[in-house]
């Protein structure tokens, strides 16, 4: 019994300090709060997500908004919203047919693909069309694996760092909070992911006070690098573990 519960709290630590890295970068940064999160989280035990970090994206996107909030572009906000509740929808029901090992297989392969994607994706215009698209897809795998970003994120390679994170840490609100819901109705959400979620809140709330002091004095090109390889190695790490 004593094991288990000093198992238990050596677990929570890594967890928190996981989601403390995860703020920093994107505080500092705008980018890699879910790409490095999730798949070490996964990596720690799948009890961690998806429920769990989308509390805590939650949580770091209200601190995001209330930083950047006079920056955030309201008219692409039709086609965002319209395609998370469309994504959110799939999402919960592709997550409802997966149980234990696959879902950390299917959960590793979204962040492989994700960091493959981010490589080598050219840069797009934005439209209407592709807002829809990019959020769609991003709702699905926001509510899989709590990562919404990846998809977006490719879309506004070319905007303003201080839109991007306002206009997506909106969006993130919005995506999360329907996630579990439909979650919930599912079924796949209750008190045990709730409070796995607020007790990793601690980690986010350091990350991002932390974050804040580092802003500036992080290399974008060489953040970005490290995160992608985190994130591509732990991500494939999870899905070979998971076959």
């Amino acid at each position: 019994m004593g094991g288990a519960a000093v198992s238990f709290e050596l677990e929570l630590v890594a967890a928190n300090l996981v989601v403390f890295v995860a703020a920093v970068l994107q505080a500092a940064t705008g980018v890699g709060f879910a790409m490095v999160a999730v798949p070490l989280l996964a990596l720690i035990s799948l009890a961690w997500v998806p429920a769990p970090m989308l509390i805590c994206n939650i949580a770091l996107s209200v601190f995001l908004i209330h930083r950047g909030r006079h920056e955030i572009d309201r008219s692409e906000a039709p086609p965002l919203l319209a395609g998370m509740t469309l994504g959110t929808f799939a999402g919960a029901a592709i997550l409802a047919s997966f149980e234990g090992r696959g879902l950390g297989a299917m959960i590793g392969a979204i962040i492989v693909s994700a960091v493959l994607v981010s490589l080598f994706t050219p840069k797009l215009r934005i439209t209407r069309l592709r807002l829809l698209a990019a959020a769609f897809v991003g709702g699905a795998t926001g509510t899989i694996a709590a990562m919404h970003g990846p998809p977006l994120i490719i879309l506004y390679q070319r905007e303003r760092p201080e839109k991007v994170r306002a206009t997506m840490a909106g969006v993130f609100v919005f995506g999360c909070l329907l996630a579990i819901a439909t979650l919930a109705l599912a079924g796949l959400f209750g008190w045990e992911q709730l409070w796995r979620g607020l007790v990793l809140l601690p980690g986010v709330v350091l990350g991002f006070f932390a974050g804040r002091a580092l802003g500036g004095r992080m290399s974008p090109g060489a953040v970005r690098t490290a995160m992608l390889t985190l994130a591509g190695t732990a991500g494939l790490g999870l899905l070979l573990r998971s076959l």
